[in-house]
């Protein structure tokens, strides 16, 4: 799984590549799609302060479990907001047809995989500091119970 951490820009990349390809579709989708990209980009940048520049690059590390910020809310608001991005370009493109879920529904698998990996090295990592921090955060959205919980 550390393989698909190396080379989560390239999926995203070919997630991107594929919407362009598919031609547009019509109907109430500026609204929307605009509104979600916004949230997105306020969720990153709030993310962004707090976390600083530790997750980037090809290797998951992160020098401390950083709990603060947004971070005492979700445990994975980067994955989120990019997961509010393709939503909304998604739906810029596309429109509200079954092709857009078809692909907003594989792009929430690709962040649902990665957030795993990630929660398994954090648990490694981190020991009982990230279980409890895991056990008092959801995953993705504030106030969602259950928690999502992730294999070991």
């Amino acid at each position: 799984m550390k393989t698909l951490y190396k080379i989560r820009g390239i999926i995203l990349g070919v997630f991107a590549l594929a919407l362009l390809l598919v031609p547009p579709g019509g109907g109430m989708r500026s609204v929307s799609g605009y509104l979600l990209i916004a949230v997105g980009a306020a969720l990153r940048i709030s993310a962004r302060t707090v976390i600083g520049d530790h997750s980037r690059g090809k290797t998951l590390d992160a020098p401390s479990l950083v709990t603060a910020g947004v971070y005492s809310r979700v445990r994975h608001p980067l994955y989120l907001s990019n997961l509010l991005f393709g939503s909304g370009f998604a739906l810029i493109q596309l429109g509200w047809q079954t092709l857009t879920f078809a692909f907003v529904s594989g792009l929430f698998l690709f962040v649902f995989l990665l957030a795993s990996e990630e929660d398994r090295f954090l648990s490694e990592r981190f020991g009982a500091e990230f279980e409890k921090w895991r056990a008092d955060t959801p995953a993705f959205f504030p106030g969602a119970r259950p928690k999502m919980a992730f294999v070991k």
